[in-house]
């Protein structure tokens, strides 16, 4: 404590994961900020049964929203107050890519408020990948700012997505845009 003083810990995370672990056990901000730093680095956290809407810890749980059997839970919480909450349940569907997940996901790379949470959610379609979500995509890019853009290009450029339509689309972009979208579209398409 403060906690805005710990050092980034995610690169050294396994090295520090007794240490990490006992923060965890406890309450509050500082155990919410070890457990995540443990899941994020693939390594189990201590479970909570606290899931009050201000808890400092509902994160966690957001982020612990793993696979289909969670799915229900983890589209229930892309819808919360919280945008640190509403990341986590985006990280975790990153880390699912459940197809199920889609539809809420998409909708979250339209309307989120937080700019983070959209990009995040777009990384996650291309996760789940498939043609539909290489087709949402390309519907999300007529409204997408250039950040979000270029997010929808990484996520076409991802081997599945870019069988299943996506070189089509990065061609369309490089081919018919501008900026720096266009050219990083151009790049995946000569580097594939």
């Amino acid at each position: 404590e403060p906690l805005g003083e710990v050092p980034e810990v995610g690169p050294c995370a396994r090295g520090v994961r007794g240490a990490l672990s006992e923060v965890a056990e406890g309450s509050g901000e500082a155990a919410a900020f070890a457990s995540v730093a443990l899941l994020d680095a693939g390594l189990s956290a201590p479970r909570r049964a606290d899931q009050k809407s201000d808890s400092p810890l509902l994160p966690v749980s957001a982020r612990r929203a793993l696979g289909r059997a969670d799915g229900p839970q983890r589209r229930a919480y892309l819808l919360h107050g919280d945008a640190d909450v509403r990341r986590a349940a985006l990280e975790a569907a990153e880390h699912s890519a459940d197809p199920a997940d889609a539809r809420a996901l998409l909708e979250v790379a339209r309307l989120d408020p937080d700019e983070r949470s959209r990009s995040l959610a777009v990384r996650a379609l291309g996760a789940i990948g498939g043609e539909s979500v290489v087709v949402a995509l390309s519907d999300l890019w007529a409204t997408a700012d250039p950040d979000q853009r270029m997010d929808i290009v990484r996520a076409w450029a991802v081997p599945e997505r870019f069988a299943r339509g996506g070189e089509q689309q990065l061609l369309r972009c490089a081919e018919q845009g501008s900026g720096s979208t266009a050219v990083a579209a151009a790049v995946v398409l000569v580097r594939e």
